[in-house]
Parts: C-alpha cells; structure tokens; sequence
C-alpha cells in the first residue's frame, strides 16, 4: 500500500508594514558614534579652541568699559525757578523735562565738561589726534564722545537718569558729576544772558521813549511860541481836573434848574 501524499504548505504569513515616506525607521549603533567620533575628533576639538583663543585675544585687546549712573531730579517749576522761558511758556510739564534731559548731555555742556576736565588733548580718552601737536575739533570730538553719554527720563517720575560710560571707573564718575555741575552752570549762563538781552531792549525802549518826549516839548515850545494867546496844558492832570470841575459844576447848575423853575412860575403868577 502506498501512503498518500499530503502536501504541506506554510501556514506562516508575512504581513507588509505600511509604508510611508514620512516615516523611517533609524537605528543607532554605539560602534558608529564612536567611529564618527574617533574620526572627526580634530573638527569637534578645533571648534571650541577656536572660540577660547577669540574670547583670551578679545580680552587683551578690547578695553574694559566701566559705566557711571546719576539720578537727577527735576524739581517743579524748574525752568522757572531757572528763569529761563521769560514769557512763561505754556509747554506741558513733560515736555519740559523732556527739554531739560536733552539738555544735560547737549553738545554744549558735553564741550564745556571736557575743557573743564582737560580731557581734549588726553590721548587714553580721545585717542590719537588727527595730527601730531594739534587737538581735536569740537565736531571731532563730539562725533567721538557723544554715544558715550545718555539720559532717560523714567517713566512716571521726575528723575532723569544720566548714564556715562568711560574706560576709567574713576573718571566716568568724574564725568557724571561735572556733567550734573556743567549743567546747572549752562542754565546759569542762559538766564544770565537773557537778562542782558532784556536789559537791552528795555533800555533801548526807554531811550527811544525819551528822544520821542523831547521832540514832543520840542514841537509843543515851537507852538507855544507860535501861538502865545492859546493856552496849552503840560499836564494831562490838569485836563482831568477842569473836566472834574465842570462836570460838578453841571450837576450843580441841573440840581437847581427845578428851583428856579419854580421861582419864575411864582413870579408869573
């Protein structure tokens, strides 16, 4: 007898995994890193010894900047106090601080603090000059310093704050406090010559008043004389008095008018 055949057939089925473009499968093998690092080790080495020798050449070469901060309050009322808006300026009182901050690092008072300082031909703070033997111009000079000095005037507040920044820790604090002092002077010196500007003017308004008087007595003694039967008053008080006279003297004459009405009807009758 022969046995029958049976065919056997793998019951094993193999399902195909979604394929998606997005998505891939990766599999990291430690031997790999360690060769990928064994063989860019000098690129991975060189890269922070690079940014370690910029940062030491950085240090040695760039100079340290030391900053110096003042607050300065702005009192009310300070541009008056000041005198320096004659005619009382309506500007909002923010506007007008917003004036004086301004004002405190403005070409002028930085000028006058150098010269005061002596700082103009100080080659550690300008640098070197243009020339050798000469000094820097101010337009030099304030293209040169001007970033270096600012204001900000805190918000809500009176203060205004005046940041100076220096190579020098000690001579930025100078800096501040002659910038404060240059200030206050400068505004001195505004007030000052607005005083002579006023003068002026007043004492030309007061010359010009006194040649316009003369030549009025001038003209008035050559009428005088041209016509001596007119009487010609020299005082408006005069004027004011006589019409006082005849106004009382009209009054009076109108109070008895009704008497002597009167008294001519009675004698009519």
């Amino acid at each position: 007898h022969q046995a029958p055949k049976v065919s056997s057939m793998s019951r094993t089925q193999h399902t195909p995994e979604p394929q998606d473009s997005d998505f891939r499968w990766l599999e990291i093998d430690l031997a790999d890193l360690l060769f990928l690092f064994r063989k860019h080790f000098f690129i991975l080495a060189l890269v922070p010894l690079a940014f370690a020798i910029l940062a030491v050449v950085a240090c040695l070469t760039m100079r340290p900047v030391f900053t110096s901060a003042a607050p300065i309050y702005l009192r009310p009322n300070f541009d008056r106090e000041m005198m320096i808006e004659r005619s009382f300026s309506k500007l909002e009182d923010s506007d007008s601080m917003r004036s004086d901050e301004k004002a405190i690092v403005s070409d002028t008072v930085i000028l006058r603090m150098i010269d005061r300082l002596g700082l103009r031909d100080l080659e550690e703070y300008l640098g070197e000059a243009p020339e050798k033997g000469t000094s820097f111009s101010d337009d030099a000079v304030l293209k040169n310093v001007r970033t270096r000095y600012q204001t900000k005037l805190l918000p809500n507040t009176r203060l205004v704050e005046l940041e100076v920044r220096d190579f020098s820790p000690e001579r930025s604090k100078l800096i501040a406090e002659t910038l404060i002092e240059e200030f206050l002077v400068h505004l001195a010196d505004e007030r000052d010559l607005q005083e002579s500007d006023l003068r002026a003017t007043l004492v030309n308004q007061a010359d010009s008043a006194l040649a316009e008087a003369l030549a009025s007595e001038k003209q008035l003694e050559e009428f005088r004389t041209e016509n001596p039967d007119l009487i010609v008053e020299q005082d408006s008080s005069i004027f004011q008095d006589r019409l006082l006279q005849y106004s009382q003297s009209l009054n009076a004459a109108s109070s008895e008018s009704p008497n002597l009405e009167g008294t001519v009807a009675a004698l009519a009758g």
